[in-house]
């Protein structure tokens, strides 16, 4: 059981998945910069004098000692600009299969320090994408996977970095769709209507159209509770990889389309591309699939 944790994959693969969410924290990280004066200056609503005292007044500083960042200790604004620019030329460099394993260590530091500076600001897609981060530092550069000889390259560590990101998304699943099944809005048939409301936070207005109907709502709800776990088990099926990979990245759409969490549903989405199993490494395939060890140092 311990072993097939460290069984050698093929690197292509996960260079696709950390080349998504490379992708995914340069724009999470774009999207922090035009706010940043509002949030984070002297006079911010969320300077560090003013979430010192809400704190303490709260009584949460214990609760907020876990929230690290180097960004708490600055309310210079060019200083997070600084940070966030860095993250994304590293994000860049990273997806381009340059820095290797600590180039994508310190890519995720930094969205970490930037996700738990927002405090208050931030939700699960920042967690999500933290997460895949770091386990996708694990698997080599991306780098290291173009060649001329066209043998397929496989490392333990690649498979490693599949695993934990395949654990991780198959467990929010399911903490998903038992949250969505607490919920009586997903009995009832209205979880959908009232995930595209308010309007005025959401990129398109469905409240409007055909989503009104109760026919509509009531079959597009119950698609979203049942696809989920669905869509999960039918991944983790090398048969049917394919096809589940497929019903979960509809999935994300739908969720991004209803309630505009585009960073969220394009996260759970790369992430989930991680989940079918590969082919296993066979005897006859260790003389002829190039590489089965470490393919770089870092």
């Amino acid at each position: 059981m311990i072993e097939s944790w460290f069984v050698p994959e093929p690197v292509e693969r996960m260079a696709r998945v950390r080349g998504g969410l490379c992708v995914l924290a340069a724009a999470y990280l774009l999207s922090c910069w035009g706010d940043l004066d509002v949030w984070y200056g002297e006079a911010g609503i969320q300077s560090t004098s003013r979430v010192a005292s809400f704190l303490a007044a709260a009584g949460l500083q214990s609760d907020a000692r876990w929230y690290l960042s180097p960004l708490f200790l600055t309310d210079s604004i060019a200083a997070y600009r600084a940070v966030l620019a860095a993250g994304v030329l590293l994000a860049g460099l990273v997806l381009a299969g340059r820095g290797g394993r600590v180039g994508c260590l310190v890519l995720w530091g930094i969205v970490v320090s930037m996700t738990n500076r927002s405090l208050f600001l931030a939700g699960l897609a920042e967690t999500l994408l933290s997460w895949g981060l770091f386990a996708a530092a694990l698997a080599p550069p991306a780098a290291c996977w173009y060649r001329s000889s066209g043998d397929v390259v496989r490392c333990w560590t690649a498979g490693l970095s599949r695993r934990l990101i395949a654990v991780q998304v198959s467990l929010l699943a399911v903490a998903t769709t038992a949250t969505m099944l607490a919920g009586s809005v997903w009995w009832n048939g209205l979880g959908s209507f009232a995930l595209a409301a308010p309007v005025e936070d959401r990129t398109i207005d469905w409240t409007t159209g055909n989503l009104a109907e109760a026919w509509c709502h009531d079959l597009l709800t119950h698609a979203i509770v049942l696809s989920l776990p669905i869509g999960v088990v039918l991944a983790w099926r090398r048969p049917t990889a394919t096809a589940g990979v497929a019903i979960v990245s509809a999935w994300c759409l739908v969720i991004a389309l209803l309630g505009s969490h585009w960073l969220y549903a394009a996260t759970f989405a790369v992430l989930a591309a991680a989940i079918p199993p590969c082919r296993a490494l066979s005897s006859s395939d260790s003389g002829s699939s190039g590489r089965s060890g470490d393919g770089s140092s870092g």
